[in-house]
């Protein structure tokens, strides 16, 4: 990961590690899972909805190119205030475009996720697996639905240090 995103990675709140079959079927759950994980903790619908499409597309590209490959990880990290969601393949990787380059035109049929990816996010960084496949990182700046709790939304807590017996 690059020292922009390592620089930006939230203190940890919610961890969610899958490794999923290259599959299409996998794709929906990928994105299932981590619907319900979000909206268990309060994150707003339109944010979910951002969070989920990325997702999907970056599984989607997974799947659909990571040839060699027999499955692919996702990593989910939640803090108070950004989701990361990083999706690694084992794949032959591809071209990673250049950062100042042209971008691909949505008038083609295909090759539109990662520009769905980069409109839904506010962070999107690709790397080359070691030794192959093909890593995106994407992160989102979370909004919070009305009902979600203060411990996620800006109240200072700590969520590793155990509750006294007392308070229980």
């Amino acid at each position: 990961m690059s020292a922009q995103l390592r620089r930006t990675r939230p203190d940890t709140y919610l961890r969610l590690g899958m490794r999923l079959p290259r599959q299409a079927a996998s794709v929906t759950t990928a994105r299932h899972t981590l619907e319900h994980a979000l909206a268990g903790i309060g994150v707003s619908q339109q944010c979910r909805d951002d969070i989920a499409l990325a997702l999907s597309e970056a599984c989607s590209n997974a799947v659909e190119h990571a040839r060699m490959g027999q499955a692919y990880d996702v990593v989910v990290t939640v803090g108070r205030t950004r989701c990361i969601v990083d999706v690694v393949d084992t794949g032959v990787g591809m071209d990673l475009p250049p950062k100042d380059g042209p971008q691909v035109q949505m008038a083609v049929p295909r090759g539109r996720g990662l520009l769905l990816i980069r409109a839904v996010t506010d962070g999107l960084e690709m790397r080359r697996g070691d030794p192959h496949g093909l890593a995106i990182s994407m992160i989102k700046t979370l909004t919070w639905g009305r009902d979600a709790s203060a411990m996620w939304t800006g109240m200072d807590h700590d969520p590793w240090i155990p509750v006294p017996s007392e308070n229980r």
